[in-house]
C-alpha cells in the first residue's frame, strides 16, 4: 500500500467508525430490534444492520473496486483476496449491547493481498479508537501504547473459553494451574486490544473463527509483539479449523508444549531462554 494510499484510507476509516458509533449512541437508549441467527445467544440487532449498512455504503462509494467481507451480509458475495478488502464487524460484542453493557466495539481491519495493512476497533462507550499500521505500531486515541511485557507464566493472566475448562480441552485444567489468573471475554476484539495493552497475557479461541471476527483484532495485537499461533504451533490462518493461542512468543513456546503434552520442566514455566 502505497502511503499516499494509506493516508487517504486511514483519515477516511477514522471518521467513518467515528460517524458510525454516533448512530449507536443515539440510539442507546431507544428501542431496537433484537433477533437470533444459528442459537439463542446468537444475537442480531437492528443497530447491527443498520451499522452495517452505514458502513458499507460510505466504503464502496468511496472505493467501489475495493471488497468487503462483512457479519450481516451486506458486503460482497465475491471477495478479490488480491486487492483491499475490509473486514467489518458491525457491532462486535453484540450480546453486551443486548443486555445493556457498554463493552462492545466497531471493528474494521483492511487487508491488501492477504495482508493485514491497517486495524481500526471503536470502544463506542468510552470514546475509544484504537487503530495500526503494519509496521507503525498501534494506538490509543492517536498516542502509541508502550511496549508490552510478555511475562512469565506465574505471572500471566490468560482468558479462555470456558467450554474448554469443562471439557478439559487439551488438558488444559493442568495447565491454567501454572497461569495467575483466568478470565473470559465476551467481546474479542476489545479482548485484543487488552492483549496489545498487556493487561492479559494470553488468549485461546475456537478455530474457523471469520474474517471479521479477527481482522482488525489480529492486525492490533501483532503490531505490539502478540503472536498468532495454530495450537499445532503453525501460524494462524483465518478459516481455519484449528483453535488459536494468542501471546508474547516466549509465553506462546511454553503454552504451546504444555497443551501438546511435551515437556515442560517447572523452571520453563517460570524462566525464559
Amino acid at each position: 500500500m502505497k502511503e499516499n494510499e494509506f493516508y487517504e484510507i486511514h483519515f477516511f476509516a477514522e471518521h467513518l467508525i467515528k460517524d458510525a458509533g454516533e448512530i449507536i449512541k443515539k440510539k442507546w437508549n431507544e428501542f431496537f430490534e433484537t433477533n437470533t441467527k444459528k442459537h439463542e445467544q446468537d444475537f442480531v440487532t437492528s443497530l447491527d444492520i443498520e451499522v452495517e449498512a452505514f458502513l458499507v455504503r460510505k466504503i464502496k462509494a468511496k472505493y467501489p473496486t475495493h471488497s468487503i467481507n462483512s457479519e450481516e451480509g451486506f458486503g460482497d458475495e465475491n471477495i478479490n483476496n488480491d486487492g483491499i478488502v475490509w473486514g467489518i464487524d458491525p457491532i462486535d460484542g453484540t450480546a453486551n449491547l443486548v443486555y445493556m453493557r457498554k463493552d462492545f466495539a466497531i471493528s474494521i481491519g483492511v487487508y491488501q493481498a492477504g495482508v493485514g495493512q491497517l486495524a481500526y476497533i471503536y470502544d463506542v462507550m468510552q470514546e475509544k479508537l484504537y487503530s495500526a499500521k503494519k509496521g507503525a505500531g498501534a494506538f490509543e486515541n492517536g498516542i502509541k501504547l508502550n511496549e508490552r511485557v510478555d511475562r512469565k507464566m506465574e505471572n500471566a493472566l490468560i482468558y479462555t473459553r470456558y467450554s474448554y475448562i469443562y471439557q478439559n480441552t487439551y488438558q488444559i485444567r493442568d495447565l491454567i494451574n501454572e497461569f495467575r489468573g483466568l478470565g473470559h471475554m465476551s467481546c474479542a476484539s476489545l479482548g485484543f486490544v487488552e492483549l496489545a495493552k498487556g493487561n492479559i497475557d494470553a488468549m485461546m479461541g475456537k478455530g474457523n473463527m471469520k474474517f471479521w471476527d479477527i481482522a482488525a483484532g489480529k492486525i492490533f495485537a501483532e503490531e505490539n509483539g502478540v503472536v498468532f499461533q495454530g495450537i499445532d504451533g503453525e501460524p494462524y490462518e483465518f478459516g481455519v479449523e484449528k483453535d488459536m493461542l494468542a501471546a508474547g512468543p516466549q509465553l506462546s513456546r511454553v503454552v504451546l508444549k504444555g497443551l501438546n503434552r511435551q515437556e515442560v520442566t517447572s523452571n520453563e514455566f517460570r524462566c525464559y531462554n
